[in-house]
């Protein structure tokens, strides 16, 4: 289905998959999830397949380090620089990103990096139950805790202070919900109802249609974290709600307008 190439540092590559079928190449950025703690798995793999096959996109997923072996610092450099070499592999083309859960966080917080030039910007953002607020200080995340079959607050409070070290949980830099919003490309928000991060999925697509961006809020009820990964037939719809996205945005810069779109079926 796909040719595998591996760039860069032999212990962290960057993993590039080139579809087989001929066509318009399309770049795919993926930044995998885990609490910033755990290795890519083989749901994270078959996502990733069902993108390439539907979508007939290239793929490159940096394996990026991890605490406690390195520090949140260090993995964000490490994602920036897997970025920057795949715009030297595909130059000149647009590059989306797609990030899930703690990847996610990675993802708005490498398209909200100040240094980027306006050529690094990617043209759109999927971020799937998007950990953006390491605080966890919104009071629905206590709420909805109960209702949540796979994250529990503990766990992510301690991954949260690993991740950010000497600097304060609400620096930008570690909770990327704080950083500045306006200059957030096109995006696809996805969560659920029973996903304890969903506080974070809800309050970027306020915010970014406050600051006139162009958001998508696919909201679904009775959903869990990362639902889209399940072998669900409500997965198999997020996945073309994934494409159609990233074909709708395939850089033509953000878009001052916002829309949520109404949990599907």
């Amino acid at each position: 289905m796909a040719e595998v190439s591996l760039h860069g540092d032999p212990a962290h590559p960057l993993v590039r998959l080139v579809p087989r079928a001929s066509g318009p190449a399309r770049e795919l950025f993926y930044l995998h999830g885990g609490a910033h703690a755990f290795e890519i798995n083989g749901l994270h793999w078959r996502f990733i397949t069902k993108l390439i096959r539907h979508g007939g996109f290239t793929v490159s997923v940096p394996l990026f380090p991890l605490i406690p072996r390195a520090s949140g610092a260090e993995i964000s450099a490490h994602v920036r620089d897997s970025y920057l070499r795949l715009r030297k592999l595909a130059p000149g083309m647009p590059i989306s990103i797609v990030g899930d859960s703690a990847g996610a966080g990675l993802a708005l917080g490498l398209a909200l990096d100040p240094r980027n030039s306006e050529d690094e910007m990617p043209s759109a953002l999927v971020l799937v139950s998007p950990w953006l607020d390491l605080e966890l200080a919104d009071a629905d995340h206590v709420a909805i805790a109960p209702s949540d079959p796979l994250l529990d607050l503990p766990g992510l409070r301690w991954t949260a202070q690993y991740f950010a070290g000497d600097r304060p949980l609400h620096d930008p830099a570690v909770s990327p919900i704080n950083g500045e919003l306006s200059r957030v490309p096109p995006a696809l928000i996805i969560t659920g109802s029973r996903d304890l991060l969903s506080p974070d999925a809800r309050r970027l697509a306020a915010l970014a249609g406050e600051s006139g961006r162009k958001a998508e809020l696919l909201d679904r009820a009775g959903m869990v974290h990362n639902w889209p990964f399940l072998p669900i037939p409500e997965a198999q719809a997020a996945v073309e709600e994934i494409v159609r996205f990233l074909t709708e945005n395939k850089g033509e810069g953000a878009v001052q307008s916002t829309r949520q779109k109404p949990a599907f079926t």
